[in-house]
């Protein structure tokens, strides 16, 4: 299966700390430096947000990137709803027609991460849809990029430095 060039998923857990932001902003600033113009969030948890923020961040500081949010399904028509996905250069929803609904979020997050080149993530234990989706992108080959703090630097122990 073709990776997309120059891509990069967010997977991480969506009650991540505030803390991690300027961890996230540097990172994401590196993968710009390493050529990465495509961030793809799923648009879900606290990390997403996080990640969004500072690609939003990195633009109107002249980053040529795209922020784009990956679907599961078709959203909501509300104002809010409306308004949250005017904040990407793009969506898109993966060819999920076979998929009942209740699986519709798992199946969109593997094919994410069988397709991204990179991962950006933050799995503090291997378990959970997180640590299913990150696993499903070291097996199809993406490079991945943990977000380590120094109270945690190992994704799946934690522990002191």
């Amino acid at each position: 299966m073709a990776k997309n060039p120059n891509t990069c998923l967010f997977i991480g857990h969506h009650d991540a700390s505030d803390n991690l932001y300027p961890v996230i902003l540097e990172a994401i600033g590196e993968l710009i430096a390493q050529g990465i113009t495509e961030f793809w969030s799923g648009g879900y948890g606290h990390f997403d947000h996080m990640c969004e923020r500072a690609v939003r961040e990195w633009k109107t500081r002249g980053a040529a990137i795209k922020l784009v949010l990956a679907l599961a399904y078709m959203p909501k028509s509300d104002e809010e709803t409306q308004r949250y996905l005017s904040t990407f250069d793009e969506t898109f929803l993966p060819d999920l027609s076979s998929c009942p609904v209740r699986l519709a979020i798992s199946r969109r997050n593997e094919w994410l991460a069988r397709h991204a080149e990179h991962v950006l993530f933050y799995v503090q234990h291997p378990f959970g849809g997180a640590a299913k989706t990150l696993s499903i992108a070291q097996h199809a080959g993406a490079i991945i990029h943990p977000i380590c703090t120094q109270a945690s630097p190992d994704p799946f122990r934690g522990g002191a430095a």
